[in-house]
């Protein structure tokens, strides 16, 4: 009985749009307790490794889902690529999320990340390499523009990083993201580890993501 209703499952996912989508609907929200919805996100990828993304919600029961299922990629992603941008579906009932990436020339998994996310609030996920392994950064996606300044958010990959701003000097650990930093002028005023580095790529006015090693931004992504 457990297979037949394992079949039903991946049938009732593989059906097209159209006047299959209740039908649809109604399969994923019985195997998520009753009622779902998506959360938004975003994956970067700075880990020099072509990758495909898995993500899931835990099911309204408890259940841990089988993240390697190929029903739970959400994309692929290539090292420099512009950020993907998706939705996955999730329950009500369960506000833990999982997620992996796996290099698409060998299969080799990333570490296995679980957070824990209300359903509302949209992800930032961002890929990245340590010790020749694939790791995962997972944050809140949000932004915080204000009016002619540029408004930062760091996350450092590597150890070792110090970020210098007007009136503030930081240290950040790796794999954390910071808290927002502003900066007036694009050029001289943002430093990693005592070096200015020009960030006038951005534009003034508005919030961004930027993803550095101890020497360089690797990444500025508009929030």
């Amino acid at each position: 009985m457990q297979s037949l209703k394992l079949i039903f499952l991946a049938a009732a996912l593989s059906l097209s749009s159209g006047c299959n989508s209740d039908k649809v609907r109604k399969t994923l929200d019985d195997t998520f307790g009753g009622v779902t919805d998506k959360t938004k996100m975003q994956v970067i990828n700075v880990s020099g490794t072509s990758l495909d993304v898995h993500a899931a919600g835990y099911t309204a029961s408890g259940t841990a889902p089988e993240i390697k299922a190929s029903k739970h990629r959400i994309g692929s992603i290539e090292p420099g690529q512009l950020p993907l941008q998706t939705e996955v579906r999730r329950s009500y009932g369960d506000e833990r999320f999982v997620m992996q990436a796996f290099d698409r020339q060998n299969g080799r998994a990333s570490e296995y990340l679980q957070i824990k996310s209300s359903l509302d609030k949209s992800l930032q996920l961002v890929a990245w390499s340590f010790d020749g392994q694939v790791r995962l950064s997972a944050f809140r996606w949000e932004s915080s523009s204000k009016n002619s300044v540029y408004r930062l958010r760091i996350l450092s990959v590597a150890d070792g990083v110090r970020i210098t701003v007007p009136s503030m000097q930081t240290n950040l650990p790796k794999g954390t993201v910071s808290e927002w930093l502003t900066v007036n002028n694009c050029t001289g005023e943002f430093q990693i580890n005592g070096k200015p580095v020009d960030i006038c790529q951005a534009t003034p006015g508005q919030s961004f993501l930027l993803i550095v090693d101890q020497q360089k931004i690797l990444s500025l992504t508009i929030s």
